[in-house]
């Protein structure tokens, strides 16, 4: 009987900092990874059975980026799976308004169109409204 050979989840999203996230893989047999991105390492590169595989990544300093992490199963059915890191832009970082108390993300206007008011700190507090998938750290 032939090995089965499967990756969950099949896709993982992460933050734009730096950090880590696992995969289970499940066979009976031997099998290899490998990350098609730098920025996406793997703390084992080969293993046999039931494992978890962890992925170190880095801070995202730019746009949404993608890593395709390949399994390779050694006579395994099928011979070879896929699973995919998605990590988010990170935040941009605030910037003064001078004369005023006010910290303004004026750098994510662009992003969301002319006229959007993103975000405002007042004496460290953070009020707003924003879009769904809006993110930001104090």
């Amino acid at each position: 009987m032939t090995p089965s050979l499967v990756v969950t989840p099949v896709t993982r999203t992460v933050a734009g900092d730096n950090g880590t996230t696992t995969f289970t893989i499940q066979t009976i047999a031997s099998w290899t990874a490998v990350s098609d991105q730098a920025w996406a390492l793997l703390d084992t590169t080969s293993g046999k059975g039931d494992q978890e595989l962890t992925v170190i990544y880095t801070a995202n300093s730019g746009e949404e980026r993608n890593a395709t992490i390949t399994i390779t199963g050694q006579g395994t059915s099928p011979p070879w799976t896929a699973a995919m890191v998605i990590q988010q832009a990170d935040l941009m970082p605030c910037c003064c308004v001078p004369g005023t108390q006010r910290h303004v993300m004026p750098t994510l206007r662009h992003l969301l169109g002319d006229g959007l008011l993103l975000g405002l700190a007042f004496a460290g507090l953070w009020a707003g409204s924003f879009p769904e998938r809006t993110r930001f750290r104090p």
